[in-house]
């Protein structure tokens, strides 16, 4: 909700319109439902059949997050610095606040708020800010000790702001279990200093390591 965002939502596509949050929101819960009707009306399969290429909604799970690219309103710049650094299609239902970023820590604050219309959580406000800042120096090892349980990350903001404890803490976990791993080969050409790299070979792979054994999720050579 923050002004940090406005600018992903002002930006026009090549035919003139703009992408409200709803839009996005709607179109992403338009593309995994098991039907063909709009939210909030209509048909849903129409945005898609109208270009050249044309295509239908999933209507089905997220395969991987590269598939969000198909999804009504998701423009490049929005996929690229919103959506790839922090969402999965892999997940656990909760939250890993010991690698979450400041952009999901303030989201989880904001949401597990007891009053949704605190003055703290005024984009202008810098005290739940402080708040975020202090704790992530906190959980990082080399100069706070880092986190050991979900308790901590609730005790960082609950003399801050009232919250509703025992959901957040439903909601977070300090542990990870799904990884992505990611290999390239790259070719360096030119002279120092004038040189440049060209990726040969890239290899991506999701593991879930709380699986038996381990499990291959995800692979992909390009």
């Amino acid at each position: 909700q923050g002004p940090e965002w406005e600018k992903y939502f002002q930006e026009r596509d090549p035919d003139g319109q703009t992408t409200t949050r709803e839009d996005i929101a709607a179109a992403i819960g338009d593309w995994v439902d098991t039907d063909t009707e709009r939210i909030g009306g209509g048909y849903e399969e129409s945005h898609y059949q109208s270009f050249k290429d044309s295509y239908k909604s999933k209507n089905s799970k997220f395969d991987t997050i590269k598939e969000l690219h198909l999804v009504r309103g998701m423009s490049d710049k929005l996929m690229r610095e919103v959506f790839e650094p922090d969402f999965t299609v892999y997940s656990t239902g909760k939250v890993n606040v010991t690698t979450a970023s400041r952009e999901v820590i303030v989201t989880l604050i904001r949401a597990y708020a007891k009053d949704k219309f605190d003055r703290l959580l005024d984009p202008n406000n810098q005290t739940l800010e402080k708040a975020v800042v202090e704790y992530l120096r906190r959980r990082d090892p080399l100069f706070g000790g880092g986190i050991k349980g979900a308790q901590e990350f609730v005790d960082a903001f609950k003399t801050v702001i009232a919250l509703d404890e025992p959901a957040l803490l439903n909601a977070i976990d300090v542990q990870s279990r799904v990884f992505r791993i990611e290999v390239r080969v790259v070719e360096t050409i030119g002279d120092e200093p004038n040189t440049s790299e060209i990726t040969r070979k890239k290899v991506t792979a999701i593991l879930d390591n709380g699986a038996p054994g381990g499990k291959l999720l995800y692979w992909r050579e390009e």
